[in-house]
């Protein structure tokens, strides 16, 4: 038994994903007139039912961000069809939005006043004295 996951963004489904970043146009009629639109829908994918399918309890934990930013370069990370080097592009926008989202509240501060052209204000920097190692 096969069941169909379809994630369609358009009334009829195309065979191809399309991103701004690489924009597609294709031809539609409406009310008798070609009309052109964008190409906004996903390919269709024949899968096993997930009954059959055990769960192994060592599975790992994948938590993504609520973030849109990193939904969107995750989505464009899975998608079979992403050129190679929009996914490398798409790795390194990952890279870096992860990194801020995991340093967003371990990361040691130190508070201090500057000096800016218009006043004395007040400032909060990276604690310089306890080190950051970043580990790929």
């Amino acid at each position: 038994m096969w069941e169909f996951k379809c994630l369609s963004l358009s009334p009829s489904p195309s065979p191809t994903l399309n991103f701004p970043h690489f924009p597609s146009i294709q031809t539609r009629l409406c009310n008798g007139r070609p009309r052109r639109l964008p190409c906004l829908s996903v390919k269709c994918r024949a899968a096993t039912p997930t009954q059959s399918t055990p769960m192994s309890d060592d599975r790992m934990l994948v938590f993504v961000p609520p973030h849109p930013l990193i939904k969107h370069w995750v989505s464009v990370l899975r998608n079979e069809d992403t050129p190679c080097p929009i996914f490398k592009n798409a790795m390194s926008e990952l890279g870096r939005l992860l990194m801020y989202e995991a340093s967003r509240d371990w990361l040691p501060t130190l508070a201090g006043e500057i000096q800016t052209p218009m006043a004395v204000a007040k400032v909060e920097f990276v604690d310089p004295r306890e080190p950051v190692a970043v580990v790929p």
